[in-house]
C-alpha cells in the first residue's frame, strides 16, 4: 500500500481494507519517514511499513515477517516510532517498583493479596506500626491515597495474579 494514491490515501484504504477483511496483512511502501505517517499508518491496521528507498531483500524480509504474524519497520522509521513511543510512555506510564526497597515491596504484595496488618506484621515478624510505616511510604512513594488504590496498582502491575 502506497500512502498517496489517487482518490483515496492508502492510510484510509488500509483502515477500510482491515475494516472489511480483519485478517489481511498491509505493508505500507512510502517514501515518507516522519512519525506522523508512520502511526497513522500502524493505527489504521497496517503490519508494516517500508520505505520506498529500501532494497528489494528488506521488502522480502518485510513480507516473510508479516506472513508470519509479525510486524516490520524499516530500520530508518525505528527511530521516530521509539521516541513517539517513549513520549507517550512518559506521561502514561504506572509507577514502577525500581524505588522501593525489599520490604516495601513485601508489604505491598501482602496486602495486596489481602492480609490485614496485624497478619503481614506477624508474616514478616515486624510490629503493626512497622507495617504501617512501609504502607505510608509505599503509597507516598507510588503516589497513592489508599489501601484499595495500592492493592489495584499491585494487581496492574503483576505483583499479584488473579486465580484462572
Amino acid at each position: 500500500m502506497d500512502v498517496h494514491m489517487p482518490l483515496l490515501n492508502g492510510i484510509e484504504a488500509t483502515r477500510q481494507i482491515r475494516s472489511k477483511a480483519p485478517g489481511t496483512r498491509v505493508i505500507v511502501l512510502s517514501m515518507f519517514t516522519d512519525q506522523e505517517h508512520i502511526v497513522e499508518a500502524l493505527r489504521a491496521g497496517a503490519h508494516g511499513y517500508v520505505i520506498k528507498q529500501s532494497a528489494l531483500e528488506e521488502l522480502l524480509m518485510a513480507i516473510n515477517a508479516v506472513h508470519e504474524d509479525h510486524f516490520y519497520l524499516s530500520p530508518v522509521v525505528l527511530a521516530p516510532v521509539v521516541e513517539g513511543y517513549l513520549e507517550w510512555v512518559e506521561g502514561h506510564a504506572l509507577p514502577t517498583l525500581h524505588n522501593l526497597t525489599k520490604r516495601e515491596r513485601e508489604v505491598l504484595q501482602l496486602i495486596a493479596e489481602g492480609m490485614n496488618t496485624q497478619e503481614a506484621a506477624d508474616e514478616l515478624e515486624l510490629g503493626v506500626r512497622t507495617i504501617e510505616s512501609h504502607r505510608s511510604s509505599l503509597m507516598e512513594k507510588l503516589g497513592l491515597s489508599n489501601v484499595v488504590e495500592l492493592v489495584h496498582l499491585a494487581f496492574q502491575l503483576g505483583i499479584v495474579r488473579t486465580e484462572s
